[in-house]
Order: structure tokens, then sequence, then C-alpha cells
């Protein structure tokens, strides 16, 4: 008995380590997805940034000539999972092509009944992985020139799993798994936007409006 004992713990313990980035739960999928139809199977595309939307690649952004300028945030809902890519490039303008991406990958819970005075909604985000492509030669040489994520033996069309490096300043430069406690809101059925803030990991430092500078378009 004791030995079937550890045996479950020892399972349970391995299941939590390696949680799934996905919810393949159906019904949690269909309520979730039928809090906000306008959100779901859609792209959403910010626009070009020569700057970090947030401390997220802010190392990456601010090396030397052999570096990314510059950089484009889409985010694609599905049910109740979510996906945040950022696309980093060799040009200071998002033109020619893209050099290597991130992307996070994770849950999303829409609080329908909790607004803000903008009409915002609250929402979370739970990103368990974050995975790193190559992208092109401009950005294989980059990636291998500062050892992206701590490894410089890349290769074009490379994904990798940089979980356990995100949070180096050559890498994504915070912690993944993390948590995004945010409002938003969608404006026309294809405008969204996000709170004003630079990092919210905490339910009490939620964003209280959304940042209408910064929007992200459907695809």
């Amino acid at each position: 008995m004791k030995k079937l004992i550890l045996l479950v713990a020892m399972m349970s313990l391995i299941i939590s380590c390696n949680k799934s980035s996905t919810n393949n739960d159906p019904v949690d999928n269909v309520r979730e997805a039928a809090k906000e139809a306008s959100l779901q199977e859609k792209t959403f595309r910010g626009d070009c940034q020569a700057k970090p939307v947030n401390e997220i690649v802010m190392g990456l952004l601010t090396l030397g000539e052999a570096s990314v300028k510059s950089q484009r945030v889409q985010y694609r809902f599905a049910g109740a999972n979510a996906s945040r890519v950022t696309r980093l490039y060799a040009s200071r303008d998002c033109s020619g092509a893209e050099a290597f991406s991130f992307e996070e990958s994770g849950e999303l819970r829409i609080h329908q009944d909790q607004k803000t005075a903008d009409n915002s909604v609250f929402v979370d985000f739970d990103y368990r992985k974050v995975e790193l492509t190559i992208s092109s030669q401009a950005g294989l040489v980059i990636a291998n020139k500062i050892g992206v994520c701590n490894m410089n033996d890349w290769n074009v069309n490379d994904r990798r799993d940089v979980t356990g490096t995100s949070e180096a300043i050559s890498c994504y430069n915070i912690r993944v798994p993390r948590q995004e406690f945010n409002v938003y809101r969608i404006d026309n059925g294809n405008t969204l936007y996000f709170g004003t803030h630079d990092k919210s990991n905490a339910p009490e430092s939620r964003p209280t409006s959304i940042k209408t500078e910064l929007k992200y378009t459907a695809e």
C-alpha cells in the first residue's frame, strides 16, 4: 500500500510538472468561446514597433547593429486557448524577412461580469510555454551572434522550447510560465485593445482602462 501511495504521488508530481500548454477539454473550450465570439478563431495583429511594447524582448531590441530593430505582436484565440507571438525584424519598420519569433501559449479566462468604467472586460492569461523559431538567414546570423536564449547553434527553421531560459535578457526577458491579469475591449468586431500596463502579474494590479494608442486588428 505504501508503494502504491508513493507511486501515485510521483505520477501526480510528474503530471503537474508537465502541464500542457493547451486546454483540450471540449466543454471548457465551448464555454469560453461563447463568452466573446468576436475573438474566436481570429489572429489580431499589432502595429510595427521600434521599441518594446513592454519588458518582453527588451534586451533584444536594444543591442547593436547586429540585432533586431523592430517587432510586431499578434494574438490568436481559440476556445479557452490563447497565443501571443512576437515577430522580430532586422529592419526598423518590420519590412523584409522576419528574423525570428517567440510564441507563448496557454489558456485564457474571460470574466464577462467584471468591467471597467470604459467598458473593458477582465481577462486572465495563463501562459505556460514559449517557443522560439528562426525564420530566415538574417535571423540565424543574429541569433547565433548574440547567443539568443543562451544557445548559438541555431539553424534556419529551428523551433525550440525556450521556456527554461525565457527570463534571460538575451531571450524573452520574462519568466514563463507566467500569469497576466489584464482588461480588453474589442470594437466593431475586429479591433482589439488591452490595458494600460507594462506587467500585470497579480489581480490587484490589473489595469483599470485600455490603452487606445496600441491596437490589434483582425487579419
